[in-house]
């Protein structure tokens, strides 16, 4: 009976799927719809503490059409018209279910502004999780992409008219797959987001991209390949990010790869946190990028500093824009303003 279910969604269903996946654990379909579950989450109060820790401040669910769709404080519903594709709804266990990854994806696309969309997306389709290591280690934990585009692309296919879609299609656009951490995913988005997001508007590179090494080049790097965090293949150029904290080992690791790449016609630029967060750095490694992809930089369009210094900053906060807010504060047709 529906009132014995629940289909949590949203952040409560993105904090689950990710915990789980990078657990292994494995998470069946179930033919349900969205009129099948309840917003009662009392009821499996016991169940989702185990899951998701005691003391969840708010409980997002998946409802259908009904009368008793209410949120309070503790339980935000999220309402569905319509029938779901197969695969939308994973179980999860005796009564408590969560909205798939591509669902999850659609859901939050109706709130969302295109440029935490695109963050959403980018980690959603990378190889990287939200969860943190136990301890002060600042190590990424890894997991399998939790979406691929192709996949998406065909369950978007099978709505005609629902909402989101057209904003997760746009953001796709943008969005590159298989970014290995979340400062590669900010890079990626600074040089490709539209004007209207204040930015650069480049062609997006290949995340990752794999280079096999043959005898000669691993004189300098003793591996089969290596891979460039962004790089645009036919103009033979990549840019790699630089972390924080970055060791002896890495960094004479990164200077053997920067000659291996090199020796196969392949230049390098590496990017540092500091640069990633300075607009008029930024703006300097843009212009690069498009002088080697042949991209004709249009002064109008381009973005000042100030406008790339305030994704910059909304990109390394994780700043919840409202869908209604504009980033580019000046017509993109009017008189160029001082960088």
């Amino acid at each position: 009976m529906s009132e014995n279910r629940i289909c949590l969604t949203h952040g409560t269903a993105d904090r689950l799927l990710e915990e789980l996946s990078v657990s292994g654990a494995e998470l069946h379909p179930s033919s349900l719809q969205a009129h099948d579950f309840t917003p009662h989450v009392g009821m499996m109060r016991e169940g989702l503490d185990e899951l998701l820790g005691a003391g969840e401040d708010l409980v997002n669910v998946l409802v259908g059409v009904g009368k008793d769709y209410r949120s309070r404080s503790d339980v935000a519903c999220h309402r569905f018209y319509g029938e779901l594709p197969p695969g939308s709804i994973l179980h999860v266990e005796e009564g408590i279910y969560a909205a798939s990854p591509y669902l999850n994806l659609l859901l939050e696309a109706r709130d969302l502004h295109l440029v935490n969309l695109c963050c959403m997306l980018g980690r959603y389709l990378g190889t990287f999780s939200s969860v943190k290591p136990e301890g002060d280690s600042d190590e990424i934990v890894k997991r399998a992409p939790l979406v691929h585009v192709d996949e998406l692309s065909r369950y978007l296919s099978r709505f005609k008219s629902t909402a989101g879609t057209g904003s997760l299609r746009e953001a796709l656009r943008f969005t590159c797959e298989n970014a290995a951490s979340p400062q590669e995913v900010n890079l990626q988005l600074a040089l490709c987001l539209p004007p209207s997001c204040n930015g650069f508007a480049l062609k997006k590179p290949i995340m990752n991209y794999p280079i096999k090494l043959n005898g000669s080049d691993r004189r300098f790097y003793d591996a089969d390949h290596i891979r460039i965090d962004l790089c645009w293949p036919e103009a033979r150029f990549g840019l790699e990010y630089q972390g924080e904290k970055e060791h002896k080992d890495k960094m004479i690791q990164d200077i053997a790869r920067w000659y291996a790449a090199r020796n196969k016609g392949i230049e390098l630029w590496f990017v540092t946190k500091e640069q990633l967060g300075d607009a008029a750095q930024m703006n300097f490694i843009a212009r690069e990028v498009a002088r080697r992809t042949r991209k004709r930089v249009n002064e109008w369009t381009w973005p000042t500093t100030d406008e790339v210094q305030q994704l910059l900053d909304v990109l390394k906060s994780g700043k919840w824009l409202n869908p209604g807010d504009r980033l580019r504060t000046r017509e993109l047709r009017g008189r160029r303003h001082a960088a």
